[in-house]
């Protein structure tokens, strides 16, 4: 990393790519031309051989290939082009009020060519923008969910004290499913809603397939919450979500991650709101509200059915593994 952070230093400014729209006009315009970037990606690349072989034992004829294999390094143009869509990543990421946003935002005339700044904006899929929020704080938020336990001593933990909780207590169960069939991507959540130990309310549905399944249990998360204020009585006494993923309670307990924020934003005004408590309950351990959101996820994974639009959109985070798709205007 010593020698690949200072070699791609500011290339998000020169580097575009190996070819760009061409900018003459006529039956050539919009046309792939070449960038002449070759003699700048070949100097980075000779930088990452001599690194390469300043800390292996390889002989002179040693194939360049192999000796950037064996140090763990990129090559000079796939460490550009790593870096392009990490730039990419980041303009997802930015503010709507940011300068760069403006630029992206401003119209393109008809005979005007792609820039830099816009042709790197194509590389990953739309995504709703974060927004700026303030820090959330919760009782909690510091804490490890596991408390230090293993998984095994939390589900008996767990197990004892969600069977002491009475009539008037509900507990939401949530989780989310990513699986593959027949070759496409299947991503969906499911929830159980259960006052006291009785089963009240059940659902699932599907998200978008560039969504992991992060996503698909933090929305779980909230439409099991928003269910069960739905079915609230006054009687009731208290609400507990009982998640089995510990990074999406991290991120209910604090601050929102990128991706997926509305969902997580909605849950904080929520669980403020109505001071919902959070608890761990480990998957996959026989405790019955997750073992039947499981298999809830499961089957609304493979429905396909979306009831929220915002189900169908991409989210930041996994677009870091989609960095294709450029627009007619633009190059790889």
């Amino acid at each position: 990393m010593c020698t690949v952070l200072p070699t791609i230093y500011g290339s998000e400014v020169w580097y575009g790519g190996r070819r760009k729209p061409s900018a003459s006009h006529g039956y050539n315009r919009n046309r792939l031309v070449s960038t002449r970037l070759g003699p700048l990606i070949e100097k980075t690349n000779k930088v990452m051989v001599l690194a390469a072989r300043g800390v292996l034992p390889a002989w002179r004829t040693a194939p360049t290939a192999s000796v950037l294999r064996d140090a763990g390094l990129p090559s000079g143009s796939t460490a550009l082009e790593h870096a392009r869509i990490r730039f990419a990543l980041r303009l997802r990421t930015l503010d709507a009020a940011h300068p760069l946003v403006r630029r992206l935002e401003t119209p393109i005339l008809p005979w005007q060519r792609a820039t830099k700044l816009r042709c790197a904006d194509t590389l990953i899929p739309y995504a709703p923008r974060p927004v700026l929020a303030q820090p959330h704080f919760s009782p909690g938020c510091r804490t490890d969910p596991t408390e230090g336990s293993t998984k095994e001593a939390a589900a008996e933990q767990f197990n004892t004290w969600w069977s002491q909780l009475s009539d008037n207590t509900i507990t939401v169960f949530s989780d989310g499913s990513e699986q593959y069939k027949d070759g496409a991507k299947l991503v969906g959540y499911g929830y159980a809603i259960y006052r006291g130990q009785s089963l009240v309310r059940t659902g699932s549905g599907a998200i978008n397939s560039i969504s992991h399944v992060f996503d698909a249990e933090a929305i779980g998360a909230l439409k099991g919450l928003q269910c069960a204020l739905e079915i609230l009585r006054p009687l009731d006494e208290h609400i507990w979500m009982c998640i089995d993923s510990t990074s999406v309670i991290w991120c209910m307990r604090a601050n929102a991650s990128n991706t997926s924020q509305w969902a997580f934003l909605e849950c904080h005004a929520l669980i403020d709101q109505f001071k919902v408590g959070i608890r761990w309950s480990p998957g996959h351990m026989g405790i019955e509200g997750n073992e039947t959101a499981d298999e809830l996820a499961d089957a609304g994974a493979n429905e396909g059915r979306m009831d929220d639009d915002r189900f169908g959109r991409a989210h930041n985070q996994r677009n870091r593994h989609n960095g294709k798709g450029p627009c007619r205007r633009c190059d790889l």
